[in-house]
């Protein structure tokens, strides 16, 4: 597998959704910890399935999936790639997505979870 080569935060967003901004919300939290993030783009649809793979693509083992499944989910690439750590609606409340941004972030330093 092709590995990113600095140590950040992959999110993954399903190819479908090119133009559209449902991270802006995950990526102020993500930066409120002081982790780097990168945002991709593949044929993907499936939020977990793209958050299990961005994960594995990470220096980190830590990754967002934005899909057209109306989900985002984060991972880490240790666990059961059918079970994303957590996962909430791309339309519910941005500061839902600000707390998910946090927790990817946050599972990256090693520090405990905030309430979704």
């Amino acid at each position: 597998t092709m590995t990113d080569q600095n140590p950040s935060i992959i999110i993954l967003k399903s190819a479908d959704l090119i133009g559209s901004k449902p991270e802006e919300a995950v990526c102020w939290g993500i930066e409120e910890e002081g982790i780097p993030f990168k945002i991709q783009y593949d044929p993907e649809s499936l939020a977990a399935r793209l958050a299990y793979k961005a994960a594995l693509i990470s220096r980190l083992n830590v990754g967002i999936g934005i899909g057209v499944d109306g989900n985002i989910a984060v991972h880490y690439s240790q666990m059961n790639e059918k079970t994303p750590l957590f996962m909430c609606g791309s339309y519910s409340e941005s500061n839902y997505h600000v707390i998910l941004g946090m927790n990817a972030a946050r599972l990256v330093k090693g520090l405990p979870f905030k309430e979704l």
